[in-house]
């Protein structure tokens, strides 16, 4: 068995598309998850926790262009922790959010290209 995590939050960039060698599609964006934690004198603060999300194969694709920094989205999927080597040479881990489904809860805001904070149907698909 699996774990499976939902969360919301805010896409910290545009989503960004890319293919592997064997032409499967990988879509991959930051994602912010904030919520408020309470200080041990009973205060309380908020706290931003931030997740790698990944989303492969023919649901990549229709992503690609639609995720956009900012966008409030919720994320079901299965998290993954991965250990990496930052530029300073650090060891480091980040959990990887495998994406199973992504929903638009408002889509980030563009003028320019005709996207307001109110989603229609093409830009917050279900699932």
């Amino acid at each position: 068995m699996s774990a499976r995590m939902k969360l919301t939050g805010n896409a910290g960039h545009d989503a960004q598309l890319r293919h592997r060698a064997d032409g499967l599609a990988v879509l991959s964006f930051n994602f912010a998850n904030p919520y408020q934690r309470r200080e041990a004198r009973g205060g309380q603060v908020e706290v931003t926790d931030w997740y790698q999300v990944v989303v492969f194969g023919p649901r990549a694709e229709q992503l690609a262009g639609k995720i956009r920094k900012g966008a409030f989205l919720e994320i079901n999927g299965s998290p993954k922790l991965e250990s990496f080597i930052d530029r300073e040479g650090n060891p480091r881990r980040r959990c990887v959010i495998d994406a199973a489904d992504i929903r638009f809860l408002r889509q980030a805001e563009d003028p320019a290209a005709g996207i307001t904070a109110d989603c229609d149907a093409e830009l917050c698909p279900v699932s």
